[in-house]
């Protein structure tokens, strides 16, 4: 409804915005399979970290006596540094995710307003402006929600 409604306020640009926001929401989708396949890496080296940890503790007598705690330690701080590699990818994707998250809203607008300036030869006026404006924030809160329930929906699906 609300892309109907930019239609009749602005025309043609309208839907180059609406379809800025169509066109971006794949990469969206590509930047959450990534979240997820990294969160599931992180767990997975997390969980190898925490097994050898405990394996460490149960048979310390056996490492003081035999001298191996180089060895187990050095095991041990390998799998962290993966865990830490899989964290800061993570970290980017959802940084990713949020900045697409404030970018997407900004590129329609911008690319409605300069298409209207092209096709008509004249800007919006401050009326037409605003509630375009009003529109697209329609239109974008549930863009927003819809990232937000993917990104938990990703979570779930990976505990």
């Amino acid at each position: 409804m609300g892309v109907i409604l930019l239609y009749y306020l602005l025309g043609w640009s309208a839907l180059i915005g609406a379809s800025v926001i169509v066109l971006l929401a794949p990469v969206q989708y590509l930047i959450a399979t990534k979240l997820a396949d990294t969160q599931k890496s992180s767990l997975e080296h997390s969980t190898d970290r925490l097994k050898k940890t405990s394996e460490i503790l149960k048979g310390i007598k056996l490492l003081k006596l035999y001298a191996w705690e180089n060895i187990f330690c050095d095991s041990v701080e390998e799998t962290r540094g993966k865990e830490l590699t899989s964290l800061k990818t993570f970290a980017f994707y959802t940084s990713m995710s949020i900045f697409m998250n404030a970018a997407i809203p900004i590129a329609a607008v911008l690319a409605t307003f300069v298409m209207h300036h092209f096709l008509n030869k004249t800007g919006p006026s401050p009326s037409e402006a605003f509630a375009a404006l009003a529109l697209f924030h329609i239109l974008v809160t549930p863009l927003f929600l819809l990232s937000t329930v993917v990104r938990f929906a990703v979570k779930a699906l990976v505990r």
